[in-house]
C-alpha cells in the first residue's frame, strides 16, 4: 500500500451520453507523485469528488450514489449522474485543488412513431422513428445512422424515414445508402 500526493484529476474511459431517464455513470481517475513518474491511483471510492453541472435541468448529480470502481474502462471510483432531459451540460468534478470537465449529452428514448405494423410478404412501409442520439456537440461529423435486418427484409433510409420491404432482396438494397434494421 502507497499513500501519494495527487497530481491531477481526469475522467477514466467513460460513455459520454444516455438516454432520458438512465444514469450515466463516470469514470474518475486520480493520478499521484510516484518515485519514477505519476502512478494512477488504483481505489479512490473514499474521495469526496464534488460534482456541478451547468444546467440540471440535463443531468444532474445522483446525491447519495456508492461509488465503485470501474467495471469497464479506467479509473479508480465512480460518481453517477441522472439524464433528466434532452440537451447538453458541462459537467465538473473537483476533488482538493483539481478539477475535471466534460460534456455530456442526454437524448430521448428512441421510439417507433408506429409501433403496430403487420406487413404481408412483398408490401412495404415507411417506419418513422422519434428520440435517440442526436449528433455530438463536439463532433456532428461522426454522427451516423443504422438500421439492420434479417435476410428477408430490406430498408432505406429517406427523409428521416425507414422505408420496408417484406420479401426476397431484389439488388435494390444494395444501391441504398444504409441497408439494415432490425426487426424483431
Amino acid at each position: 500500500v502507497s499513500v501519494v500526493d495527487v497530481l491531477s484529476l481526469t475522467f477514466g474511459d467513460s460513455h459520454k451520453e444516455a438516454e432520458v431517464g438512465s444514469d450515466l455513470v463516470l469514470n474518475m481517475q486520480l493520478m499521484g507523485a510516484g518515485p519514477s513518474g505519476p502512478i494512477p491511483f488504483t481505489d479512490c471510492r473514499a474521495a469526496d469528488f464534488l460534482v456541478r453541472s451547468s444546467d440540471d435541468t440535463v443531468f444532474k448529480h445522483v446525491q447519495g450514489a456508492t461509488p465503485t470502481l470501474p467495471r469497464k474502462g479506467t479509473g479508480c471510483s465512480t460518481v453517477a449522474l441522472k439524464a433528466i432531459s434532452s440537451g447538453d451540460a458541462k459537467i465538473t468534478v473537483s476533488f482538493l485543488r483539481h478539477e475535471a470537465t466534460i460534456v455530456l449529452s442526454a437524448y430521448p428514448v428512441l421510439k417507433v412513431v408506429r409501433d403496430n405494423l403487420a406487413l404481408a410478404v412483398g408490401s412495404s412501409l415507411s417506419v418513422r422513428f422519434e428520440g435517440g442520439p442526436r449528433p455530438w456537440v463536439l463532433d456532428s461529423s461522426s454522427h451516423f445512422r443504422e438500421v439492420s435486418t434479417d435476410k428477408l427484409i430490406t430498408t432505406n433510409i429517406l427523409d428521416g424515414a425507414i422505408d420496408v420491404k417484406c420479401g426476397p432482396d431484389s439488388g435494390i438494397a444494395n444501391k441504398w445508402k444504409s441497408t439494415k434494421m432490425s426487426c424483431e
